[in-house]
């Protein structure tokens, strides 16, 4: 790989117990239980703030300890809940990671790598780094061997870890492609490692469809049948059409900035700048959501922050973090929540929630956060990433999570899903 200089810029550790820094860090989200009407838009700042309050900044965490295991067979790295240790990778053989926090381990970093940083070198990704050393770190050992080996079509390549994704999301993409041998596929579709658990998590098996961009569709956004993506549609009847366009990925540095630059430039007045949410998917996932509206249920922590739901975001840039292989992009002009009840937790909620579905152990998870369990929308701050939490024994692994400048709109029922598929207005299919 070719490399050239970037120094490193010095992070200071981060603190349980140190205030919050960021704008979404200190503002709270207002809970209105009851209200259905004149729902706040995440887009203007009204919102009370509010700092951090002493017990959460002293938040108790149970302690887990035990150390990093290297020479643990894979299907043990896979099941017992946690990766190896991302610092050990050159000493057994593996090329380093840039790791969220820590940064890259070298003063030159590789080219390929530098694409996915901004011009200061830092980026919200959790990882970025070589297909093979993301494998060794999630104990899929024989994937390695197939790496290494002529007789298979997957080769070596940069992946990126999206903040909030499990690392072996990566893989789920291949999976998708068909480029791993069945053996792995079924250990990824059976167990998804998470950080935070001690146990193998279940995932829903899907199968490889052929979906493929519908012709007609151009870099200018036109009138899109959705009987013409796939003859199974059910979202709104055969004649549902919504606007549709094709778009390329950028070339350069910071490549999710700047393909959320060039979609909105390509959309033109079609893609107004407020009220938007953002859903990214592969399109064989595309294909199964229009048959049938419905959020796969996955121990995934990308789509556990609030629970199980239909997740969106506002920020069109993070969702594209989720397309690295390709895909499409649902988008939502302002889901009509008069009828709805939508719940914005305030910051206390807002960690309870979030430590309660992630796995953190904070004893705020098991706080009872009952606005939960009426409501048809959940709508708030995604999770900022926090370095060190993927290590067993970590201090930063039972810290508070901390709230990012980014929000997502989350379909958490029945009533809610409907609203939410009734606002389906555009979907940008995005080619590599």
């Amino acid at each position: 790989m070719s490399s050239r200089v970037l120094r490193k810029r010095e992070v200071p550790p981060p603190s349980s117990s140190s205030p919050p820094t960021t704008k979404r860090q200190r503002r709270a989200l207002t809970h209105q239980p009851s209200a259905r009407a004149n729902i706040p838009s995440p887009h203007t700042p009204t919102r009370d703030k509010q700092e951090f309050s002493s017990d959460m900044e002293e938040a108790p965490v149970i302690e887990t300890g035990g150390e990093d295991s290297d020479m643990e067979d894979g299907d043990r790295v896979l099941t017992r809940g946690w990766p190896r240790n991302h610092r050990h990778l050159e000493r057994n053989g593996f090329a380093p990671m840039w790791v969220y926090g820590e940064g890259y381990p070298h003063e030159e970093i590789p080219e390929e790598i530098l694409l996915w940083l901004d011009e200061e070198g830092n980026s919200s990704l959790q990882m970025i780094g070589p297909l093979r050393s993301l494998a060794w770190l999630t104990g899929l050992d024989g994937l390695i061997d197939a790496i290494d080996s002529p007789a298979y079509t997957i080769t070596d390549r940069i992946e990126i870890v999206p903040r909030g994704a499990s690392l072996l999301w990566p893989f789920e993409w291949h999976v998708e492609q068909g480029t791993i041998t069945e053996d792995i596929a079924d250990r990824i579709l059976a167990l998804q490692l998470s950080p935070h658990t001690s146990s193998p998590t279940q995932l829903t098996p899907y199968a490889k469809t052929n979906a493929t961009i519908p012709a007609g569709i151009s870099e200018t956004p036109s009138a899109l049948q959705l009987s013409s993506f796939t003859a199974f549609s059910r979202l709104g009847g055969s004649s549902r059409e919504v606007l549709g366009m094709e778009a390329r990925w950028a070339k350069g540095r910071d490549p999710a900035r700047l393909t959320a630059v060039k979609i909105r430039k390509q959309a033109g007045d079609q893609l107004p700048s407020q009220q938007l949410w953002f859903r990214g998917l592969s399109l064989s996932t595309l294909e199964l959501t229009l048959a049938f509206f419905v959020p796969v249920i996955t121990a995934s922590n990308r789509e556990n922050e609030f629970g199980p739901g239909m997740y969106t975001t506002d920020s069109l840039e993070y969702c594209l973090e989720y397309l690295r292989g390709g895909g499409a992009i649902m988008v939502f002009n302002s889901p009509d929540l008069r009828e709805q009840t939508v719940w914005q937790p305030n910051l206390a909620d807002w960690i309870s929630l979030v430590s309660k579905w992630t796995k953190i152990p904070l004893a705020a998870a098991s706080q009872e956060t009952l606005p939960y369990m009426s409501s048809d929308f959940i709508m708030g701050p995604i999770r900022a990433p926090q370095a060190g939490q993927a290590r067993r024994g970590s201090a930063n692994r039972n810290l508070a999570p901390r709230q990012s400048d980014d929000n997502q709109l989350v379909a958490t029922s029945y009533r809610g899903l409907q609203a939410l598929a009734n606002s389906l207005f555009m979907i940008i299919f995005v080619a590599t």
